[in-house]
């Protein structure tokens, strides 16, 4: 589940290849498997990729666990906000389909009488560093219309938005489809696997898998080990119903191909400050309480690593806190003086 590394992830395995309408690609992806799958690929049924699910949304009732793909909504934002950026159209020498979409837009659309997102979103954030600073205008928190609505009303704005009402939006997932990943957050997939339930209620009735992307070879390969241990195949590859030899148990590592979405060559980077980050950690509050819901809930990390991992993205906010209830006070503080005032 979810986008944060889950390229990455979903090259290990087999139902990815699968998936896959195109034929000649299917099979090169297969014969990659062709000696054999790791426990992970040989129980997994199916992934999230944006709005669908592969290869079918059956999948989702029919499993019994979770394996989510989690990362920083802090980071991701950061990383989804150079992703898009027009000026990294060109990469290293490549082409960056989001941020050459993003250009194009911005191109054809700079004089319309009702301005796309894309163009008001750039037009009023040249640097990740502006997004953030229009949350300081606003730290009593988002419209609540902007709160309740579902609808994704910001693919075509009316003109009466300021740039703060964009930014909420964004942040809370509910911009334009042109906004690509910030669409796809956390929350989003959680109501297409968990629907009906949120993260501050009674823990999720399916089990809960976490792979960290600052962790996620380690994190995969520390899995798949709990898996062989659990497994009754893991010292026996006879289909005893069949009794034929079904292939190899092999490593999760074999399979997998890193794709960063040529990030490393983005040429255009801008940088934000500590205040800067701070005002999106509270600005993406939710998003920091559903990554930490979901790695409390994980029943393949420790106790030592669930602490570790809390402390980690709280400390990434603010380096003298460790918990999430300090920062979830801290931010609703905020919230709550900027109402007053």
């Amino acid at each position: 589940v979810g986008k944060a590394g889950g390229e990455t992830a979903r090259s290990t395995l087999e139902v990815a290849c699968r998936a896959k309408y195109n034929e000649r690609a299917k099979a090169a992806c297969l014969r990659r498997f062709s000696q054999g799958q790791s426990m992970i690929s040989k129980l997994t049924i199916g992934f999230t990729h944006c709005i669908i699910v592969r290869p079918s949304h059956r999948a989702v009732g029919d499993s019994t666990s979770l394996l989510w793909v989690l990362r920083n909504p802090i980071d991701r934002i950061v990383s989804w906000y150079h992703y898009i950026h027009p000026m990294n159209c060109q990469a290293g020498g490549g082409r960056n389909p989001a941020a050459c979409g993003s250009r194009n837009i911005i191109m054809t659309s700079q004089d319309a009488p009702i301005q796309p997102w894309t163009v008001k979103f750039f037009n009023c954030f040249p640097s990740i560093e502006a997004l953030a600073s229009a949350l300081a205008s606003a730290l009593a928190g988002p419209k609540e219309d902007l709160v309740s609505s579902t609808e994704f009303n910001m693919t075509h704005p009316s003109g009466n938005e300021t740039c703060s009402d964009v930014a909420w939006q964004t942040l809370l997932g509910k911009a334009s489809m042109d906004s690509n990943h910030a669409r796809f957050n956390h929350k989003f997939y959680w109501n297409v696997v968990m629907p009906g339930t949120t993260w501050h209620q009674p823990p999720p009735i399916k089990e809960i898998l976490v792979i960290r992307t600052d962790n996620l070879q380690s994190d995969m390969e520390e899995l798949e080990q709990m898996l062989l241990l659990q497994s009754p195949e893991s010292g026996n590859n006879t289909d005893t119903a069949n009794q034929t030899t079904t292939k190899a148990i092999t490593p999760v590592s074999q399979h997998m191909q890193v794709i960063t979405h040529g990030s490393q060559n983005q040429a255009f980077r801008t940088q934000l400050s500590v205040e800067g980050r701070q005002r999106l950690c509270c600005g993406l509050l939710e998003e920091l309480s559903i990554v930490d819901t979901l790695v409390q809930h994980a029943t393949n990390l420790s106790p030592t690593a669930k602490l570790e991992t809390t402390r980690r993205v709280v400390q990434s906010c603010w380096d003298t806190m460790t918990t999430m209830e300090e920062l979830r006070q801290h931010c609703i503080q905020h919230h709550m003086n900027a109402q007053a005032s």
